[in-house]
């Protein structure tokens, strides 16, 4: 009931937008210190320090509650015109919050140690650098929506507009792609000798029709994208289409080539024979 009061007067103190206006409608230069007298008026009524009343103030709306100005008002059994008032009157303010990958002290260790791998120790002459990982090749996969749902044309004024429907919206065509990348090698005068683009490949298997259609006869050869990318698919990617690309390495750099991946679980481990 104590902690019911406390929020009550607090929430009529914020609301009243009497207390810092001036005869000429703007704010006065001692506003700040009527705001923190009154704030220290109700926190020696209620027994408590004015440290304690910012914290349960900031601490009385659970913060899931926040997400709209209706629930942030309906807990506080008020209007929502009226949160949407202190938001404009600065003093509630809006802030858009994403979601962040969860960062542990053991993946800082592993990204520490990764980082010192890649570090040239000191000479008499030179210092510490990293190393220009001029032979390492990077890949990663995309998945790309073949019918995506919103297309932008360009057409004349004369043309009409292109009519695109699908089966179900639910179950678009997507295929997954393979991109193999690496470092701009130049050689020792600067010339570029390879601008590190290998391609991109797709996940995608052939097979020959069994019967015949109205659109196809028996035998014609289909292709059709792999929709569950698993470690056996994966590894007959790198072995069949990423490795033999790299048989094309620039003359002049070495030979011993390094393919970093990502953490997804289906890529194959370092010591995978």
């Amino acid at each position: 009931m104590e902690d019911d009061m406390l929020m009550h007067e607090m929430w009529t103190h914020y609301n009243s937008d009497d207390d810092t206006k001036d005869d000429e409608g703007g704010t006065t230069a001692d506003g700040n210190e009527a705001e923190q007298q009154h704030q220290q008026e109700i926190a020696r009524k209620h027994g408590i320090s004015r440290l304690t009343l910012d914290r349960i103030w900031k601490d009385s709306v659970p913060l899931q509650l926040r997400t709209s100005i209706r629930a942030f008002a309906g807990y506080l059994k008020g209007l929502p015109s009226t949160v949407y008032r202190l938001l404009k009157g600065g003093k509630l303010r809006s802030h858009a919050c994403s979601t962040h990958p969860k960062l542990t002290e053991d993946h800082k260790i592993q990204r520490m140690k990764w980082v010192l791998q890649h570090i040239l120790p000191a000479t008499r002459t030179q210092p510490p650098k990293f190393v220009d990982m001029q032979n390492v090749a990077h890949i990663d996969e995309k998945w790309f929506y073949l019918s995506p749902d919103m297309r932008r044309f360009y057409l004349f004024p004369i043309e009409d507009d292109p009519y695109i429907c699908c089966q179900s919206k639910r179950f678009k065509i997507k295929a997954m792609f393979m991109c193999a990348t690496s470092r701009l090698i130049k050689d020792s005068e600067g010339r570029m000798i390879h601008d590190g683009k290998f391609g991109m490949y797709p996940f995608v298997e052939y097979a020959r029709t069994k019967y015949s259609t109205k659109n196809k006869r028996a035998g014609t050869l289909l292709t059709k994208a792999i929709d569950s990318v698993t470690l056996a698919v994966m590894r007959d990617m790198i072995v069949n289409t990423i490795i033999p690309i790299m048989r094309n390495w620039p003359e002049g750099v070495s030979k011993y080539i390094y393919i970093q991946q990502d953490n997804a679980r289906p890529h194959i481990h370092a010591s995978d024979p």
